[in-house]
């Protein structure tokens, strides 16, 4: 069976099962790559029985000859790791996956968007023009960033909270544990922006019962990358940085480390839902983090005094 059939076939039904589009999406792609660089060197499609050491070796060896940072090599080891070790666990492969060394990544530290950077995005999302479905873009998206920072949500959990989970009188909002990755229910307490916001959203037709079902509510990678290129053009005209790490996860971030600012590393850890305060640390900004900064720790020289 070839790997890619054995994607299809055997991983995501086995193992795949309430898996994000986008994670499907994401085995489907580097699958597609390995193929072609498989074709192209070994001149037949890579069997899921042939994968060894010594294939993903080559291969990651390809991908950073190719100029691909590490973090990305190390993604596609690791998926294809799987697949390996799961067609070991039903008797397709004859090994474990062993010794399969990953790429050493440097440590990037956290960045969040300060307040004021914050502001700048709120006020371009609210100068939108045209409609998102029924909806004003002008409304539709400054909604979504309050909701993503008053909230911490990632993404695909914010866009699935539903309108009956929804307490605008009381100034709750409950994200429910199957779309929240450590599978808990989480209540949200909103501030009066939020509320606001959420109130001129919920005057307009939506395409499903979620808050936000206006836009495409199939939870396809493609509607994700749309959301990642609308926010893009927001961060864009606010003349802010719009990378890859500056998109919606960015809010998370800030989230975390407002909340660590004012209630503590343990508090944050709760409310990002984290395993480990380990975890929570690379969501803190150091810059913005209290006591983090080393010149508040140094006595100063007196200079030209004996």
């Amino acid at each position: 069976m070839n790997v890619m059939k054995f994607l299809k076939k055997r991983y995501i039904p086995g193992k795949l099962v309430g898996a994000s589009p986008l994670t499907i999406e994401s085995y489907g792609s580097i699958v597609r790559q390995f193929n072609a660089w498989h074709v192209d060197v070994h001149g037949r499609k890579p069997q899921i029985a042939s994968l060894d050491r010594s294939v993903l070796g080559e291969y990651m060896s390809h991908l950073s000859q190719a100029g691909k940072a590490p973090s990305t090599i190390n993604k596609a080891r690791g998926h294809l790791v799987a697949l390996w070790n799961w067609a070991y666990t039903e008797g397709l492969h004859a090994e474990k996956p062993s010794n399969v060394a990953k790429i050493k990544e440097a440590k990037r530290s956290p960045e969040a968007w300060n307040l004021a950077q914050l502001g700048k995005i709120l006020k371009s999302a609210s100068e939108c023009e045209g409609l998102v479905g029924e909806v004003p873009a002008n409304v539709l998206f400054p909604t979504m960033i309050w909701t993503a920072f008053n909230s911490g949500a990632r993404v695909s959990a914010m866009m699935s909270i539903r309108w009956d989970d929804v307490d605008l009188e009381g100034g709750w909002l409950k994200i429910r544990a199957e779309y929240q990755k450590h599978k808990e229910d989480q209540q949200v307490g909103l501030m009066p922006e939020t509320i606001e916001s959420l109130q001129r959203l919920a005057q307009y037709p939506r395409a499903d019962e979620t808050g936000f079902g206006v836009w495409r509510s199939d939870r396809t990678c493609h509607a994700w990358k749309r959301l990642n290129a609308a926010l893009r053009k927001i961060l864009k005209r606010a003349g802010l940085p719009h990378g890859r790490r500056d998109l919606w996860h960015k809010i998370r971030r800030t989230f975390a480390t407002q909340v660590h600012a004012s209630g503590g590393l343990a508090m944050a850890q709760t409310l990002l839902g984290h395993s480990s305060a380990d975890v929570t640390m690379r969501y803190i900004d150091p810059r913005q983090a209290p006591k983090n900064n080393q010149a508040d720790y140094l006595g100063r020289p007196t200079i030209g005094v004996a």
